[in-house]
């Protein structure tokens, strides 16, 4: 780490911990060693424990209900583990469902009996009368009664003896007083095998019912890290979770049945677990040979298919009494449609239980019937693979042509697939090792990290692992001296231009610079691919050579380099007639112009772009950086308007523009003032990063969101992203990002009243290379009033100077006002008041064409204070009332309290603000927000990145919050009271 990145990483100054971090308290001593098997479930515990306290009042009752293998008994488990309460608990047995009283007795016999009774009476359980058995239960419980809460868990109610469950809801209907908690737990309340009394009770409006969902994609992801030497990759995580419904049953079962690699893969198919392929081939067994044949087609089709083509593949002409003995078996459903007749597996594991029985012989000579049946192109594919039994060079071209293809659309998910099968049926040798690095790079680009990471560590000769010169091979190392390879004169580096191998070392050395890149490792990035365009003919290969480019315009922009990423991007365009369509090349030539100053020029180059809703998939590159252009140019609702539709059109396109896409919406929805916006999207770019293994991108997310909390004066969240972001960006020489750090720490000093310390934060990036453009993160402005704070008139008037030049060589009026604030208050520093008061309303006067709310606020309260300490209390109210509606709008509350304390010496003193905060948390005020604008669950999950459950979560608790019964109130409830 250089010295000036040490400077800016530093932590604050004196401060210790983080200003409301509390410190982890130890765990209660009742609480036992944790269960690695149970993983989510915070909601469902959190109902329990709040049931378990209101028992204070008098009995209650809950009903834990879902299908087998959601985690019924694992959540009771896990909810007496983390409490010391007295409890029993007991189990209905399917064999012992005949048995009248038999879960009674088990019942009474775990009771524990009061101090001054050890007897208990055997009686009840030879009664014939349930009333008299419930009533000598009822009993027993008050018998149990001690003054502390007791916990009585029937679980299993679905194989419990009716007699039993008779006397039970008798005895629980009439709890009163009682300080019990009852839970029963069964698949499902209205199961006609229950009896009736029992499912009214659980009916019942006062019986609180718990119903288990799937776990989600990141419980199945803590879930195999718990179980597995090594965590899944986020896509196997995903592949995992939709292959078992999220049933933690089976997901454990996979996580201990499969090899890791397999799991963390993305080529072979899943199996089932034993245990549940067992069953299911004991239906299948039951069927007829026509009937399994027609369930080995299906399965063989996918899990869905049309009736005509499993017949035809299944050698079938009378299909429907086969598909009726399916049905019958629960292996097939039926799907209707106009037209249509579908067949479908009633779960993605019956069909991996029918497929992966299927022989080797069987399973090959179906697929290449399928691939000579269908007329669909990747269905064809896709059977040609499962007809494969070794490598083959004409599928293997298919498949890579086809896999350009898709990438070129920016579907890169599929072109990842695709090329990693075309590596896997080339034959050993150079084409394969080209083949391999074609996947990793697409593999890349959509986040698959990990398996980039494995084929390119098995490339021959990689570059960076210290192989000597191989003369005439191009294999040589970046800088590496050779007295007789070609290419060596004195002190040049060895440049291997001949040779068959010169471009496969480019090709190797690209790839493994763009592992390093995504990695966030920008030392070995940088020279990784200056070597590959060293080794590397353009004129051979103009795509290696556009990607390389590319790339390296990636690394100087993120050294904000803006002139040199030009020169690269304008480069790799040139390689290529056609656009570059489907990557981050037009999106770099973009943000390197803004970079130079040159913003408008570049939304010049995107003016044959439509109005972003008309704007294809395939240019949401230049969407993206036409908006963050016109956020820089100070078109702020536009730039707005551009990246919301870019966010939307990234979801599907390389990783790194979807974490951009969000980023940069986050930082244009922080200057219109939709701060609770902001913070989502800014939250929902770092995740996406993390999950998807882009090192790079995530420090810079957090540094923008650590700003927003600082502002809000959220110290111990600012400080916890700051912490997330010098983290993550470790030693590396990344000036954005360093930039973007030492601004939030800035903030979150000046929030503290500490302007010393904004100053040496900010203080360094004096001595780097900043872009031309003032509005690409703003901070000239904060230092210079940081040292007018201080006191440091000089060091004031030098930092105003460059932010001046820049502000009017770009004609840039936020930067014009920003400056024109500073002078104001460089100018009454030095006892001018007319010409501070002149500089003042002129940044009033820019500002206001600028739909930037906070600066503007800023530029009142900075003339407000001067009015006021000049005498002129009435205009200074009028200014500082501005900003105070402002900064209570936005949630700066340290800023609306300073503007509390001018007005009051002003003898206009503020009340407290009568409105209300909303009691939401930032993710659902965003869900609300979206849902009362008129969107679906659905579109608000695919907006904001979150799973239609989880939408539905933040919904309820907005409505029980909010006081409200449905999303038909929301737009009255958040809307601005006045």
């Amino acid at each position: 780490m250089t010295d000036l990145t040490s400077a800016l990483l530093a932590p604050h100054q004196g401060t210790g911990s983080a200003p409301g971090l509390a410190q982890p308290a130890p765990d209660p001593p009742h609480i036992t060693e944790p269960d690695h098997d149970f993983c989510g479930r915070e909601r469902e515990l959190a109902v329990l424990e709040g049931l378990l306290t209101a028992v204070g009042n008098g009995a209650r009752l809950v009903c834990v209900d879902g299908p087998a293998g959601l985690g019924k008994t694992t959540l009771v488990r896990e909810f007496l583990r983390r409490h010391a309460v007295r409890a029993c608990r007991v189990a209905g047995e399917e064999n012992e469902s005949t048995l009248p009283y038999g879960l009674l007795g088990r019942l009474l016999d775990s009771l524990p009996a009061p101090a001054t009774d050890g007897a208990r009476s055997g009686s009840l359980r030879h009664v014939a009368d349930p009333f008299a058995a419930g009533a000598g239960l009822l009993d027993a419980l008050g018998q149990s009664q001690d003054g502390t809460p007791l916990v009585v868990v029937l679980d299993d109610a679905q194989w419990a003896d009716v007699p039993s469950l008779d006397a039970l809801a008798f005895a629980l209907r009439r709890l009163g007083a009682d300080r019990l908690l009852a839970v029963v737990v069964t698949r499902d309340p209205a199961d006609p095998g229950l009896p009736e009394g029992l499912r009214r009770l659980l009916a019942d409006y006062d019986t609180v019912r718990l119903s288990l969902p799937p776990l989600d994609v990141a419980d199945v992801a803590r879930l195999a890290t718990r179980l597995l030497a090594a965590p899944l990759p986020a896509h196997a995580a995903a592949r995992l979770h939709g292959h078992t419904g999220g049933n933690p049953l089976h997901v454990r079962a996979l996580l201990r049945e499969v090899p890791g690699d397999i799991l963390a893969g993305s080529d072979d198919s899943l199996p089932a677990p034993r245990s549940y392929s067992l069953l299911v081939l004991a239906r299948l067994a039951r069927c007829d040979r026509a009937t399994q044949d027609l369930v080995a087609a299906v399965s063989v089709l996918g899990t869905h298919c049309d009736l005509r083509d499993a017949a035809h593949l299944a050698d079938l002409t009378e299909p429907l009494p086969s598909v009726e003995q399916a049905i019958a078996q629960d292996l097939l459903r039926e799907r209707f449609a106009p037209g249509t007749h579908r067949l479908c597996f009633p779960h993605p594991l019956v069909q991996a239980s029918v497929y992966h029985h299927l022989g080797p012989v069987l399973r090959t000579r179906l697929h290449a019937r399928a691939a000579e049946a269908v007329t669909d192109r990747f269905g064809a594919l896709r059977h040609r693979l499962g007809a494969a039994d070794g490598t083959d060079v004409a599928l293997a071209r298919e498949l890579a042509a086809v896999a350009d293809e898709e990438a070129a659309a920016g579907r890169w998910s599929i072109s990842a697939t695709l090329a990693r099968h075309a590596f896997r049926m080339a034959p050993a040798g150079p084409g394969r090792d080209r083949l391999a690095v074609a996947a990793a790079d697409a593999l890349l680009a959509d986040g698959r990290v990990d398996e980039a990471a494995s084929l390119i560590g098995a490339l021959p000769g990689a570059a960076y692992r210290g192989n000597p010169c191989a003369e005439g091979t191009g294999t040589a190392l970046p800088g590496h001296r050779c007295a007789e390879g070609p290419g060596t004169t004195g002190d040049e580096p060895h440049r291997c231009a001949t040779g068959p191998g010169a471009a496969d070392a480019a090709r190797q050395r690209y790839a493994e610079g763009h592992l390093a890149l995504v990695r966030g490792q920008m030392a070995d990035a940088t020279t990784l691919l200056g070597d590959a365009w060293q080794h590397c003919d353009p004129a051979a290969d103009p795509a290696l050579a556009q990607r390389i480019a590319e790339r390296l315009a990636t690394l100087c922009l993120v050294d904000c380099r803006g002139t040199e990423a030009a020169r690269w991007a304008e480069q790799a365009s040139a390689l290529s007639a056609a656009p570059a369509k489907g990557g981050t090349l037009r999106y770099c030539r973009l943000l390197a112009l803004g970079m130079t100053g040159a913003a408008e020029r570049g939304v010049a180059l995107t003016r044959e772009l439509p109005a972003p809703a008309l704007v294809p998939a395939e240019d949401a590159d230049l969407l993206l950086g036409r908006g963050i252009l016109r956020v820089w140019s100070d078109d702020l609702e536009d730039g707005r308007d551009d990246l919301l539709a870019a966010v939307r059109m990234t979801r599907r396109g390389p990783v790194p523009l979807r974490v951009l896409a969000d980023t940069h919406l986050g930082q244009a929805e922080f200057r219109v003032g939709r701060w609770d916006e902001a913070v989502l999207h800014l939250g929902v770019g770092c995740s996406v990063a993390e999950d998807a293994g882009q090192a790079w991108l995530a420090p810079h997310g957090h540094a923008e969101l650590a700003l927003v909390l600082a502002l809000r004066d959220d110290r111990a969240g600012a400080a916890a992203h700051l912490e997330e972001a010098r983290r993550g960006l470790g030693g590396t020489r990344d000036v954005v990002t360093l930039m973007a750090i030492a601004r939030s720490r800035a903030w979150l000093a000046v929030a503290r009243g500490d302007h010393q310390e904004a100053v040496r934060a900010l203080r360094p990036l004096l001595d780097l290379r900043t872009p031309d453009e003032p509005a690409f993160l703003p901070w000239h402005d904060l230092l210079a009033h940081a040292q007018l704070a201080v006191g440091a008139l000089q060091e004031c008037a030098a930092t105003l100077a460059r932010l001046e030049e820049l502000a009017q060589t770009t004609g840039r009026l936020s930067a014009l006002a920003a400056a024109a604030g500073v002078r104001g208050g460089l100018l009454a520093a030095r006892q001018r008041p007319e010409a501070a008061e002149q500089a003042f309303r002129t940044g009033l006067g820019q500002s206001a064409t600028v739909a930037n709310p906070f600066d503007g606020a800023r530029l009142a309260l900075g003339l407000g204070v001067f009015l006021r300490r000049t005498g002129r209390r009435a205009a200074a109210a009028e200014h500082l009332l501005t900003a105070h509606g402002t900064f209570v709008r936005l949630g700066a509350v340290w800023l609306a309290g300073r503007c509390a304390r001018e007005l009051a010496a002003c003898g206009q003193p503020v009340g407290p603000d009568t409105r209300a905060p909303l009691p939401l948390t930032p993710q659902e005020l965003a869900v609300a927000r979206l849902a009362a604008d008129g969107l679906t669950n659905r579109r608000i999950a695919h907006e904001l990145v979150l799973s239609v459950k989880t939408v539905e979560y933040h919904l309820s608790h907005a409505y029980a919050k909010l006081g409200i019964a449905s999303r038909t109130a929301l737009p009255a409830r958040l809307a601005p009271k006045t």
